[in-house]
Formats: structure tokens, sequence, C-alpha cells
């Protein structure tokens, strides 16, 4: 996790941002994250972070973090200065799931816990997010990991890692919702770049569609229509009886004369 927030200062687009992790296992992911993130150590890009701090509303980040701070959660590494500069990268635990801070989308090293009660929780709060694209599963049970994958609204899921789609070219990379539209990379990037054509040959002699219009047509169908809806949904008899008559009144149907 740490890699993933540090990586290009926190200005990557599959970086984590939002984390949520089962209550009794919170106090020891808050532990870590603060032994590896220690006061005064820096994110491992040196990077201006100064015009990346926003959020896609414009709302400056250090109000958002106030906002979530004053609602009960509390710093685990960063903070704010008096001045109101963010000191990164900034990791909140305890942030409540209504914060806006997690409906922004903040390009800059900021991460958030969200303390859940399990994973059907887990995957409601995550699906609550408007941006999509990219989401993780960290768990022992690869299979838990593959069920909660399926329910995630996301367009890329990794278990048990982070950022490894974004690397592979032969994965196709898109998001859902706000996270953009479409896909690249892989054959359904390629399909997304291509246009289809159709070629039709008709090499048959017998050409009904080209028909004129039989004066009777009209009639014959109105009569017929309800026939038709028992071929589709009637039993067996009712659906005889209705192609019989079908064909009845296609065999007894002239052909118009073609010079009127």
């Amino acid at each position: 996790m740490k890699f993933g927030v540090t990586l290009n200062y926190g200005a990557t687009c599959m970086a984590p941002k939002r984390v949520f992790v089962h209550r009794a296992i919170a106090t020891e992911l808050e532990g870590r994250l603060a032994r590896a993130f220690p006061p005064g150590a820096p994110v491992s890009d040196p990077a201006p972070i100064a015009v990346l701090a926003g959020s896609e509303t414009g709302a400056p980040l250090h109000r958002l973090l106030s906002e979530a701070i004053s609602q009960g959660a509390h710093f685990v590494a960063g903070g704010i200065s008096p001045d109101g500069a963010v000191q990164f990268p900034a990791i909140l635990a305890g942030v409540e799931p209504s914060a806006r801070l997690l409906t922004e989308d903040v390009f800059a090293p900021v991460l958030s816990l969200i303390t859940v009660a399990d994973d059907a929780e887990a995957i409601m709060r995550a699906n609550d997010c408007p941006y999509a694209l990219g989401a993780s599963v960290f768990t022992r049970d690869e299979s838990t990991g593959h069920c909660v994958a399926s329910c995630l609204s996301a367009g890329v899921v990794t278990i048990n890692d982070l950022l490894v789609p974004s690397a592979d070219a032969r994965v196709p990379f898109g998001g859902r919702h706000r996270s953009g539209f479409g896909v690249t990379r892989g054959p359904e990037g390629l399909l997304e770049l291509t246009v289809p054509k159709v070629v039709s040959v008709s090499r048959a002699k017998f050409r009904p569609a080209l028909e004129p219009p039989h004066p009777k047509d009209e009639a014959m169908f109105l009569r017929l229509f309800p026939e038709l809806l028992r071929t589709v949904a009637g039993s067996v008899a009712p659906r005889w009886s209705a192609l019989i008559a079908l064909f009845k009144s296609l065999s007894g149907r002239s052909k118009p004369n073609k010079n009127l």
C-alpha cells in the first residue's frame, strides 16, 4: 500500500484513495501505516504537489480534510499546517462514509480509512463512490477475493496487489461512472478503435422482400396476429394450429399484378 500511495507523488490514476477495513483489524492497520509513514518522512517522488492537490469540484484539499476531521476522523500520517498547507502523505483513519472527501477525485497522496462491519458493507461503500476506475481486494482466501471482485462496480479489480493492470498491455483498461468511458489496450481496446462494416451477398432467386405489397396483406396480418402470438407463448397444439393457419393464408394468396 505504501508503494501505491507514494508512486508518482500520489498523482496516479489507480492510486489507492479509499480503504475499507474490517473493524477487527482497523487498529492494527492504522499502526502499520503510522510506522510506514513516520512524521517528516517524505514521499518517494519529490515532484511538486501544489498543482495536483485540488479536487474535481475545486474544493481546497485542506477544507475537505478539515471537514473529515470535524466528523471524527484523525490523522495517521501527515496533517494540516496552521497556514492551511497539507503535509503529505496525508492518511486519515475513522473517516465517516458520508465525508465529502470520499466523493472527490483528489490527485495527491491522500488515503482515507473507513471502518466496515463485513464484506457486504465494504462492497456497498465502495460502490457508493462516483469514481470506479480500479479497485483492489486484499484477502487470504482467493475465492472470497473473486466473489468480492465480482460485486465491485469498477473497470479493473486486482486481488492482493495494486496498480498491476496499468503496466500490462494485454489487459483491457477502462473505468466506469465518472472514471471515463470505453477501454484501451488488450483485444477490447483494439475493438474500440475499429468501425464494423457489413457486406451482404444474396444469391437466391426467391426474394419475397422485394415483392410489392399485396392488397390483402393488412387484413391477413390483422387476422393472424393473435395466431402468431400463440406460436410463441402457447402450448404445442395451439402452435401447430397457428402455423397451419399461417401457411394456408400464404398459399392461398394470389400474387398482385406487377404492372399495377
